[in-house]
């Protein structure tokens, strides 16, 4: 019985094991989303220390701190790529300099 719950739980939730890869992926939509940012000159500084931290963690074969740290990161990449969009969509010379 509790062998059939455990399946199910497992079954429910993915595997239950991190693998590298899946923060490798979600740190690779960072970078992505990132770069995209920072060509519309608005990418944010913290961001970039996520996602050095989240290759650090990466390199340490430290699968669960880095997928933490690339979510935070994939999180304000998008979050700084919405921001730049919006300003530059939004943004016009002031009357003053014309």
């Amino acid at each position: 019985m509790k062998a059939k719950i455990l399946i199910s739980i497992l079954a429910l939730t993915g595997s239950g094991v991190l693998v590298a890869g899946d923060a490798g992926s979600i740190l690779a939509q960072a970078k992505k989303d990132f770069e995209q940012a920072v060509a519309l000159q608005g990418g944010w500084t913290s961001t970039e220390k996520l996602i050095k931290d989240a290759e650090d963690a990466l390199k340490a074969n430290d699968a669960q701190k880095a997928e933490v740290l690339a979510k935070k990161a994939q999180r304000e990449a998008q979050l700084s790529l919405t921001q730049a969009q919006g300003q530059q969509k939004g943004w016009s010379e002031p009357p003053y300099i014309k």
